[in-house]
């Protein structure tokens, strides 16, 4: 079971167990004029689409397997950039502090990210 935090206004998926997205009331809150889109609401909306995606497949009849689209993208959040260009511990040949993918390489133990055909890194800097 997953644990959902008491401010949460928005979780989702909300049938995943792993990887949802919970949005907060000062979340919502970003998403008035002027205002700058945050970490959560850039992932929620990531999910959302390539959930979509996979839904209309589906209805489509389309087998769940590679031959889906949505099977040949993988989506990282923006905390993978962060976690990637942090500058880590090890240095180059003048050395410089080069970027941390110790940090990051366990991010993709469960999948071979070179069999992807899509590979979207959000980045958000602000």
């Amino acid at each position: 079971p997953r644990t959902v935090p008491r401010n949460s206004v928005l979780v989702y998926p909300v049938k995943e167990t792993t990887g949802v997205v919970s949005i907060t009331h000062g979340d919502t809150k970003r998403l008035q004029d002027g205002e700058f889109l945050n970490d959560t609401l850039i992932e929620f909306g990531l999910k959302r689409i390539l959930f979509m995606l996979r839904e209309k497949e589906a209805s489509a009849g389309i087998p769940d397997d590679a031959s889906r689209f949505s099977s040949r993208v993988h989506m990282f959040n923006s905390f993978f950039y962060k976690k990637l260009s942090q500058k880590g511990k090890r240095t180059d040949k003048n050395g410089e502090k080069v970027e941390n993918y110790d940090a990051v390489k366990k991010w993709t133990n469960k999948f071979d990210l070179f069999k992807k055909q899509f590979v979207v890194i959000p980045i958000n800097e602000q």
